[in-house]
């Protein structure tokens, strides 16, 4: 069911008989009787652009790229980055009532005999219900793919995959029953991966191997079953592809398939699990451009989002409570982010200068957003007013 159509919203349902009425946009019943659903319309609320506090210092003159962030049950930010300083994934968050960064894995300093600036392109991190940080890695000295759970005083660290080169493209999401899902890129056979690790049993399966495909990949369960979504990037073809499981089979969708697309991706779902997409287009050598994807009806609907010059760098996308997605990116000269306000789309530029690598962003439980980003050398956050943590420490 499309919860949005012709400017109107589902504020949810009036059921008669075997359906109990709801607020959601989506229902699931057993027939017990004769049964009747009228679907509630309204006009969609406007929403406001936030207003944003300062950027405030994480870490200093570190110099890295690859940064996530998910927001903890209190709002406050769980930061996962790597510091090319030391040669470290880090983990920066509250703890006990204060800011608090550990170390959860150092790397070798060298690959093949050359410094290494950053393992792989990704490095993803999720919290669970208790408000424990899971974080998923590469390490390229080994080529395998690690998996890290915070332990109170420590990480507790492990292999999830060391076959075939796995991980330099990865994602993780926990669901309910604090099971953890993981999707990553393996290189050797340019295919896509999918696991799930339930009771320290991992069961992984090949998602899609038809072309070098996996690259970028993100992750997203629905809110109704857990069900996994995939966004992720067909390289022999130059194609954004993304993968819908309904528990037992994928369904493989193209996306978009006009020029080379696909690169940076970053998916979501709204309240009724359809998957929203946000991604860098290069259909002309002289724009590469932020792009927009959502599924209505078993047909992918694309929207330019911004298509000024060079952008659509660091992509990363949060659907908020109503159902409104949230998108920050740069063009390596500002940090944007920009939102669906239940009307049209609103950006606004975050930060000037010079930007580089991921960004990560998140929200909280009102749909406040937080972004986490490098502005060359530093590490920084930002988020709405309204919210305010000591984020200071001996860093």
């Amino acid at each position: 069911m499309n919860y949005r159509t012709q400017g109107m919203v589902s504020t949810g349902f009036v059921g008669t008989g075997s359906v109990q009425s709801s607020e959601h946009p989506f229902f699931e019943f057993t027939i017990r009787g004769p049964s009747t659903v009228t679907w509630q319309w309204g006009t969609p609320d406007i929403a406001d652009m936030p207003e944003w506090n300062a950027p405030r210092d994480l870490a200093r003159n570190l110099g890295g790229s690859l940064v996530d962030m998910k927001r903890a049950a209190d709002g406050s930010p769980v930061v996962a980055y790597f510091s090319p300083v030391d040669g470290s994934i880090k983990v920066g968050m509250l703890y006990d009532g204060a800011w608090n960064v550990s170390s959860v894995h150092s790397f070798d300093s060298k690959i093949d005999g050359e410094p290494m600036m950053e393992p792989g392109s990704d490095l993803s991190v999720a919290i669970d219900s208790n408000g424990i940080p899971h974080v998923l890695f590469y390490d390229p000295a080994s080529k395998s793919l690690y998996y890290a759970v915070f332990a109170g005083s420590n990480w507790a660290v492990s292999v999830l995959d060391d076959e075939g080169d796995p991980g330099a493209h990865n994602a993780i999401q926990i669901a309910p029953g604090n099971v953890p899902h993981f999707a990553y890129y393996r290189a050797e056979t340019g295919s896509l991966v999918y696991s799930t690790l339930v009771d320290n049993v991992l069961a992984t399966e090949v998602v899609d191997n038809a072309a070098n495909v996996g690259l970028y990949v993100d992750l997203a369960l629905s809110p109704r079953d857990s069900n996994p979504r995939l966004s992720y990037y067909d390289a022999t073809h130059g194609d954004l592809k993304c993968a819908i499981s309904d528990g037992t089979d994928w369904e493989i969708h193209v996306v978009d398939a006009s020029g080379d697309v696909g690169i940076e991706s970053a998916i979501a779902v709204d309240p009724s699990g359809t998957p929203l997409i946000a991604y860098q287009e290069n259909t002309d050598g002289a724009i590469q451009g932020l792009r927009f994807a959502f599924l209505i009806d078993g047909n992918w609907q694309l929207y330019n989002l911004d298509e000024t010059n060079l952008t659509g760098f660091g992509i990363d996308l949060a659907v908020d409570p109503t159902g409104n997605p949230h998108v920050t990116y740069h063009n390596f000269d500002g940090l944007y982010y920009a939102f669906y306000n239940g009307f049209n789309w609103a950006t606004v530029l975050l930060q000037e200068g010079e930007l580089g690598g991921t960004t990560g962003l998140d929200l909280d439980s009102e749909g406040n957003p937080g972004v986490a980003y490098w502005d060359g050398r530093n590490l920084l956050y930002v988020d709405g007013k309204g919210n305010s943590y000591d984020l200071t420490s001996s860093r």
